[in-house]
């Protein structure tokens, strides 16, 4: 069989190529193991990424069955691009009965049947395609320009220079934000005083016949503005799902905006006076049959701190009560949480106890048990693979239909056997001291201030019942029940 190799090289900054030399060496080891010969070779050995010389010779000389075979280093890298790639393996070396190979993809056309070639080389296509139109895609966005309030392009699109003429803005923005003044009051003073809203203001720069019919900003204008970490220097865009840092000139330093962020996230929380304790759990505790959030009661009560449903879901239910005191909801949280901790205590106790490492070791042996079983059958039912395969009384479709049936049994025993080792890996670390909620809970100090963060650590859910009662789940709750059910342990009182 007369056999030739192809190989090519250029520029590419994004994804090096092998040089000529290795793809020869791996074309090499590739066509031993063919036990095929190269007896020419075709090279672009060129700077530029169009040179395609050698190419055209080795396509020429096919059309004239020059030879049998031709031997790539690569799927990706042999074409100028994927169309071409197509061009030559379907509609020339295939039909024409030219065989090839791939020395990186392991793969030769003579090793498979015809079909096999031609879904092979399909497949790569439509990979080819989706890379192709992905990196125009790619590239059509990093040469679009979204326009940036604040920001002017430079040369190219990924260059940011800093607008003068709004940049002041920007600046008095932040600093009336750091001394205090909430973004419906920035907004109502940028209103004021006519300064064009970024809208506006950038139509207006790319349209200067355009007109602002009114100068009004809105607070959640504001907001964008004071949340934009390009204004302190840091550029973030996303390409095709990947995110991308580029760095470009700060309007305010980063010390400011981070303040400012802490007096938003505090807003968002509410301006409420200190010790004002129904932030503790604003919008983190929900009515349990309409799921609901409870919001702080306002005005405050003089009875004291009170959270109440809004008042278009006490038009649907009809419960006693409405109201119930924070008091109340903090003594239950802090108890509930003591009571998790004496409950994984115990549980602790309970693991290293002579009792707790028999159940763990019974629990164990009865699932390796069950895995030899498994095995067992799996290899009963592998050795009926072959003299099904050399019965000569039996046809291709009996034969067939008998593979089939084995195939079947066989993926409903691996989907057994991994259902066996995902329970031995759940119960083995369940049962011991890496129990993710015996980790979690014996780490909790009733001695620590409850706050929002605790609540956060520590529960999953607060639900209201009927402003009677909390029904709180913990973190971690599946490992919690899991290691009561191998212990046999009292899920009310973990004894």
């Amino acid at each position: 069989m007369n056999c030739v190799s192809y190989t090519r090289i250029f520029p590419n900054p994004e994804k090096p190529l092998p040089s000529i030399e290795e793809q020869n060496k791996e074309i090499r080891l590739f066509s031993k193991t063919l036990s095929l010969s190269v007896d020419k070779r075709y090279t672009d050995r060129k700077r530029s990424e169009g040179s395609f010389d050698g190419f055209k010779k080795m396509k020429e000389d096919a059309v004239s069955r020059l030879f049998d075979c031709v031997v790539f280093y690569s799927f990706d890298v042999f074409g100028k691009n994927i169309f071409i790639i197509h061009d030559l393996l379907a509609n020339l070396l295939l039909p024409a009965g030219i065989k090839f190979a791939f020395a990186k993809e392991d793969f030769y056309s003579g090793n498979v049947s015809e079909d096999e070639a031609d879904r092979f080389i399909e497949a790569k296509y439509h990979e080819g395609i989706v890379k192709y139109r992905l990196s125009s895609l790619k590239t059509h966005l990093i040469e679009r320009k979204y326009e940036k309030y604040g920001y002017v392009y430079g040369d190219s699109s990924e260059e940011l220079i800093i607008d003068d003429k709004v940049a002041p803005v920007i600046r008095e923005v932040f600093e009336l934000a750091s001394n205090g003044s909430k973004p419906a009051e920035i907004a109502k003073e940028l209103t004021r005083r006519n300064i064009p809203t970024p809208t506006s203001y950038t139509r207006n720069r790319l349209d200067p016949s355009f007109i602002a019919l009114s100068y009004d900003w809105l607070s959640s204008a504001v907001v964008d503005i004071l949340r934009n970490e390009l204004y302190c220097g840091i550029w973030k865009r996303r390409m095709i799902g990947k995110a991308l840092l580029l760095s470009c000139p700060s309007i305010v330093d980063k010390e400011l905006f981070d303040k400012v962020q802490c007096f938003l996230d505090n807003r968002r929380i509410g301006f409420k006076k200190a010790g004002f304790e129904e932030i503790l759990f604003s919008r983190s505790v929900f009515d349990k049959e309409t799921g609901a959030p409870l919001v702080a009661q306002i005005p405050r009560p003089q009875a004291g701190d009170m959270m109440r449903m809004a008042h278009k879901y006490e038009t649907i239910t009809d419960y006693p009560k409405y109201r119930i005191a924070v008091s109340q909801m903090i003594t239950e949280t802090r108890q509930f949480l003591s009571e998790e901790k004496a409950s994984a205590a115990r549980i602790q106790k309970e693991i290293h106890s002579a009792e707790g490492k028999r159940r763990r070791k019974e629990l164990i042996d009865d699932l390796i048990s069950d895995k030899k079983s498994i095995i067992g059958e799996m290899m009963d039912i592998a050795q009926l693979y072959l003299p099904i395969q050399l019965d000569e009384n039996a046809t291709c479709e009996e034969k067939e239909m008998k593979l089939s049936e084995l195939d079947r049994q066989m993926d409903l025993l691996e989907e057994r056997l991994k259902n066996k080792n995902e329970k031995l890996s759940d119960i083995e670390k369940a049962v011991s001291d890496k129990n993710p909620w015996l980790q979690l809970y014996l780490t909790y100090d009733g001695r620590s201030v409850l706050d929002r963060a605790i609540i956060k650590k520590y529960t999953s859910r607060i639900l209201c019942d009927r402003f009677e009662r909390l029904e709180i789940t913990p973190k971690e709750q599946s490992w919690k029940e899991l290691v009561f059910l191998c212990l046999g342990v009292d899920k009310r009182h973990g004894t």
